[in-house]
């Protein structure tokens, strides 16, 4: 079963400095990362925490029913 934490993006989440405090870190391609304005927390498999954007929080959603096949 796929298990997944997500929740309304708020900036205390994440240290100060840190991306996700601006911007959607989840989506982009590693070298131009998303512009979008942050929108949710999720949590990947490591237990880190992440900014994502409202259209990026579905390929969260899609990575983490991945566990799942």
């Amino acid at each position: 079963m796929a298990t997944f934490e997500i929740r309304r993006w708020r900036q205390d989440d994440f240290s100060a400095g840190a991306a996700s405090r601006r911007q959607c870190t989840w989506g982009g391609d590693g070298v131009t990362p998303c512009a979008g304005p942050p929108a949710y927390t999720v949590t990947d498999r490591a237990e880190r925490r992440w900014a994502a954007c409202s259209r990026h929080v579905l390929s969260y959603i899609d990575d983490r029913l991945r566990d799942d096949e």
